[in-house]
């Protein structure tokens, strides 16, 4: 049984302080996270937000840090000197900090409902927007060239019925290139070390190769998802939207699924709950009955709300489906009845792509927690399940094959990226996300509960 889940509300802007605990660390100094040395990693610095940050990114050189949060409040930290460099404003909702490779400029992507959206370019001695990335919709996925002469982006909303990457140039933000072929948005984007190739991984559960110097897809790697006669669950996230109610209303009912539980056999569901912007639904113990791919049941309403249906149908290929809701909301709203209000279904992509030590081979994970070794040019690839890691949307590979998780525990874990092999763990006081690399692998950064962002790194 697994449970998807969707984000159905929007976090509330808080202003962000940040400050480092006394450390020290000499530019560069550190070793890469290996095999060899995973069990030996310490804490030489600690910041605490007041809110949970929303992005954080280490530069290559270990020099910077900088983190975001919603209010879109960038901070610029020196790490040797242990002192806050400046802070920068961008739009808020800041989704993804990416710094180029020699650490001179940071990039900034921000989610804005109903405004423009797009990446920044900041200078990081000074603080100043160089410029603006504009497009209608958020940039998801960010990657310099190794050289930090081109600025990939991947869309995460469609032209016609496909996906753009676009190549920037990162000295006047001029776009270069536009590379076509995914179905769905552009989760993940990396160059490979001569900066000539380019590996994508999309919500199309797709991994793509592509010819910078061309522009050309060379090569496609399709993950396709078990179907529920192999007794697998069904696995991917619910996702809502707003309906427009009677012209004459002033308001819009915003709804969304929060998560739904279906058993592994695909003949129940275990557990279900809507959640609006006003008002929770949740199920009883009795589970529904899924009959050729139907189903129907009653929601209960808190606080004494009348209950709700809730039908839905579930495709066999487990790639695509519906959930309608239907019901009399009159005892919440006046005139809100009868609401249908359809809810696609998203199949689980691929969150994470990085280069394998081995020549050619590319390290794809995705949202269902399966690690993808795939060989550019062939149609197959090797998978390991990840099942047993927690937040394993947050993994992070740095080039010596270690993927860094956040365990449910808690704990910090590290493990070979190419086997799911566990490495090591270290127990931690609180739970953690956002666990990540720099990009050489020498430093770790993640996020507690508490919202106290701890960097790591191999001790002597």
């Amino acid at each position: 049984m697994k449970r998807f889940f969707i984000l159905f509300s929007i976090v509330a802007i808080i202003a962000t302080s940040v400050f480092l605990t006394n450390s020290s660390l000499a530019q560069g100094n550190s070793l890469p996270v290996s095999k060899d040395n995973a069990t030996q990693l310490v804490e030489f610095a600690a910041l605490q937000e007041t809110t949970h940050p929303s992005a954080l990114a280490i530069s290559a050189d270990e020099t910077r840090l900088a983190t975001a949060n919603t209010d879109g409040q960038i901070t610029l930290w020196d790490i040797p000197g242990q002192t806050q460099l400046f802070t920068m404003s961008a739009p808020m909702d800041v989704i993804a900090l990416v710094f180029s490779p020699d650490g001179s400029r940071l990039v900034s992507s921000s989610w804005v409902y109903g405004d423009v959206n797009g990446a920044y370019v900041w200078d990081t001695q000074t603080g100043e927007e160089l410029f603006q990335l504009e497009y209608t919709y958020p940039l998801t996925g960010i990657a310099f060239s190794p050289d930090g002469t081109l600025l990939a982006t991947g869309d995460s909303q469609p032209t016609d019925t496909q996906y753009a990457i676009y190549l920037w140039d990162t000295q006047t933000g001029e776009k270069q290139q536009t590379l076509l072929g995914h179905t769905g948005a552009v989760n993940t984007l990396t160059f490979d070390a001569a900066g000539t190739q380019l590996i994508s991984g999309g919500a199309d559960q797709a991994i793509r190769a592509w010819d910078i110097t061309t522009g050309e897809m060379v090569s496609t790697y399709q993950y396709v998802l078990p179907l529920p006669s192999d007794g697998a669950p069904m696995s991917g996230a619910w996702s809502g939207q707003d309906v427009e109610q009677d012209p004459d209303d002033m308001f819009t009912f915003r709804a969304y699924l929060g998560w739904v539980d279906i058993s592994a056999d695909s003949t129940q569901v275990t557990s279900c709950t809507f959640i609006s912007s006003y008002q929770y639904f949740y199920t009883g113990d009795t589970p529904w009955t899924i009959t050729d791919g139907q189903f129907e049941g009653k929601l209960t309403g808190e606080k004494g709300t009348e209950d709700i249906t809730v039908a839905g149908s579930i495709d066999s290929s487990q790639t695509s489906g519906m959930l309608i809701i239907r019901g009399d909301l009159e005892g919440l709203f006046s005139g809100w009845i009868g609401i249908d209000l359809p809810i696609e279904f998203d199949p689980p992509g691929i969150s994470g792509v990085w280069y394998d030590a081995a020549p050619d081979y590319v390290l794809g994970y995705s949202r269902d927690n399966i690690l993808h070794r795939w060989k550019i040019g062939e149609e197959g690839a090797d998978m390991v399940s990840f099942a047993d890691v927690a937040a394993f949307n947050e993994a992070s590979v740095n080039p010596a094959g270690i993927a860094v998780v956040a365990g449910d525990d808690p704990s910090l874990q590290l493990l070979d990226a190419t086997t799911g092999v566990l490495i090591t763990s270290y127990e931690v006081d609180q739970p953690i996300s956002m666990a990540t690399f720099n990009p050489p692998g020498t430093l770790i950064a993640f996020v507690d509960e508490s919202n106290v962002i701890h960097v790591w790194h191999v001790g002597e």
